[in-house]
């Protein structure tokens, strides 16, 4: 009963504060990264709606963002489903992958710990910004999810699509979703972003 009553008390008077500036990281912009923003965006954006068939990863155009990445169906693919869109890009303009702004990789922890990695700026700002990729992570462990940032609003609210994701009537798949760059995601807490410059 007093330990029940000490937690009580802590979660009351204890809260933790809330995150206020997020780590963003800048990526190197090219010659082309204005145009491949541009365009992958929009090859994300036509993927909005794309379902699951029984919320198991499982979707013909689901295992081609997840083969982009070299990874097999029925896997998570929030990273893949990022990766493929500037894929698309890249094969529109006729470009080589190189180009690409992103770590080939279907692991969002991976992919932001690659980018952080190179030498590149890194900034603490309370900002987001059209085309940035908002990053969550699962405290220390192996899992995250990532959204890319469509719309900003005040606040921290931000419109984002995503892939794995929780859309319409409980379907998994490629959704827009209302977002706050400071929130939680169930356990999920932002780790930060990362911002391809042009």
């Amino acid at each position: 009963m007093r330990k029940a009553i000490l937690i009580l008390f802590l979660l009351i008077f204890f809260k933790p504060s809330p995150i206020s500036a997020l780590e963003i990281i800048h990526l190197p912009k090219t010659q082309n990264s204005l145009k491949l923003l541009h365009k992958s965006s929009q090859f994300a954006l036509n993927e909005v709606g794309v379902i699951e068939k029984t919320n198991r990863n499982d979707n013909i155009r689901i295992n081609e963002y997840l083969a982009s990445v070299g990874l097999s169906p029925r896997n998570p693919y929030c990273q893949a489903g990022q990766y493929w869109s500037f894929l698309q890009a890249i094969n529109y303009f006729k470009l080589d992958s190189s180009e690409i702004p992103l770590l080939r990789t279907g692991s969002t922890v991976s992919a932001y710990n690659y980018a952080k990695s190179r030498k590149v700026k890194i900034i603490i700002s309370n900002t987001a910004k059209k085309d940035d990729l908002l990053y969550w992570r699962n405290g220390k462990e192996w899992s995250g999810h990532v959204g890319r940032i469509i719309e900003v609003m005040d606040k921290g609210w931000v419109k984002t699509i995503e892939f794995n994701t929780t859309g319409e009537k409980g379907k998994e798949g490629v959704w827009i979703k209302k977002r706050n760059i400071f929130h939680v995601i169930n356990r999920l807490t932002v780790r930060g972003i990362l911002r391809i410059d042009y």
